[in-house]
């Protein structure tokens, strides 16, 4: 009770981002068209049609609005299927708080009575009169006020409607993903309390990104840095990123306005030149240090080779879920390039150079010489033995000749 009261006295004038999403309810039916960007601001008043009643609680507000129930808390205005009961005024049309005395004349005016000067002072315009914690509050013009005597101030009812993520075109998103980073990772530190939506990332076949729950930069999700995995929209002014949670386990991506971001200059890929072989079947070659379904380029399987051109790790990079390779491959068109984890492929060093050669500690020139001198004596016992026998056979046949003639 002290909580809401001190926010609603004080005009609520901040309170801390809500995680759900708001609704309007002058505008609960109203549709929207899609927007090519993601939007900045998210700020609104709430505005009733027919204030019928109110509650307050020590954590919220109650409001009945043209038979409809609404809840107000933490600066979301929600609402209700079902329609609380509301105490209503009719027992707590007379009261006096601080020496002011309130109560309703025979014209049904609201009027002020000082205690102390006697005054009376009517309030036109004013109904539904109650008391919380020692203040004395009422509606006008389906606003809800504080009365401090015949003074009195409208009570401000700033609420976040997220609605309009839910409308965000995803045209080009799914190109973007596969062309972006694939040169190089890109990272990005986030505006502290910037408006960021976790998305579906391998939903992108609809006209929207299918959006979940919208928080504030590191005040909701302790993020400091990302990745960027794409920009798309109108001028690029939706930035795609990926944030890994603090047990390194876990990660989810989000879009954001880009104008919150801002680029870490970093040189994310060491430089590497390996020959590889994929070691694991039904496995992809991704746009970028990611795995997702919407960043994969080529599927590959055991057995494949590629060519590894350099590091991604996450100790340089803490930003990843785990270290990479940027890989190398042959396409219809020539090569390309992409990110595959470490445990996908197993590498090995080029060897492109001339065989080595040895000298023999021993060699000497007089050995050579030997050498080539017992080869050229077996050169010629060996013609001499050919000779002799060439001799010996051609002499039987001359004999055989003589005795014939």
């Amino acid at each position: 009770m002290k909580k809401l009261l001190a926010l609603t006295t004080s005009l609520i004038a901040v309170i801390s981002a809500s995680l759900g999403f708001g609704v309007s309810p002058a505008a609960a039916e109203d549709t929207q068209s899609g927007i090519n960007c993601y939007p900045q601001d998210f700020s609104k008043e709430a505005a009733f049609e027919n204030l019928e009643d109110y509650e307050i609680s020590d954590e919220k507000l109650l409001f009945l609005d043209s038979g409809k129930a609404y809840e107000y808390a933490s600066e979301r205005l929600l609402p209700l299927e079902e329609i609380p009961e509301f105490n209503g005024y009719e027992a707590k049309d007379k009261f006096s708080i601080n020496g002011s005395y309130y109560s309703f004349n025979g014209d049904n005016v609201l009027t002020v009575y000082d205690e102390a000067t006697t005054d009376t002072k009517p309030l036109e315009g004013f109904s539904v009169l109650k008391q919380y914690g020692g203040k004395a509050y009422a509606v006008k013009e389906n606003a809800l006020y504080q009365l401090n005597g015949a003074s009195y101030e409208k009570i401000p009812l700033p609420y976040l409607d997220f609605s309009s993520v839910n409308t965000v075109y995803s045209d080009g998103a799914a190109q973007a993903l596969k062309e972006y980073s694939k040169q190089t990772p890109l990272f990005v530190t986030l505006k502290n309390g910037a408006f960021m939506t976790e998305i579906d990332i391998d939903n992108l076949n609809g006209e929207f990104f299918s959006a979940g729950e919208t928080h504030k930069a590191e005040t909701d999700i302790s993020a400091k840095t990302a990745l960027l995995l794409a920009k798309c929209g109108e001028n690029g002014k939706i930035s795609i990123v990926m944030v890994c949670g603090n047990d390194g386990k876990k990660s989810a991506c989000y879009i954001m306005h880009s104008d919150n971001t801002t680029a870490v200059a970093r040189e994310a890929v060491s430089p590497k030149e390996l020959g590889a072989t994929v070691t694991v079947d039904d496995a992809f070659i991704y746009s970028a240090p990611y795995v997702c379904k919407s960043t994969q380029l080529k599927a590959i399987n055991s057995g494949d080779p590629l060519k590894v051109i350099g590091e991604v790790k996450k100790e340089e990079n803490p930003e990843l879920m785990r270290d990479f390779y940027k890989v190398e491959f042959s396409t219809e068109n020539g090569t390309d390039v992409g990110y595959v984890p470490f445990g996908y492929i197993s590498p090995f060093t080029y060897i492109e150079n001339d065989p080595e050669e040895k000298p023999d500690p021993n060699y000497s020139e007089e050995d050579l010489i030997k050498e080539v001198i017992l080869v050229i004596v077996v050169i010629v016992l060996v013609l001499a033995a050919g000779g002799y026998i060439v001799f010996v056979l051609t002499s039987d046949k001359n004999k055989k000749r003589n005795k014939e003639k």
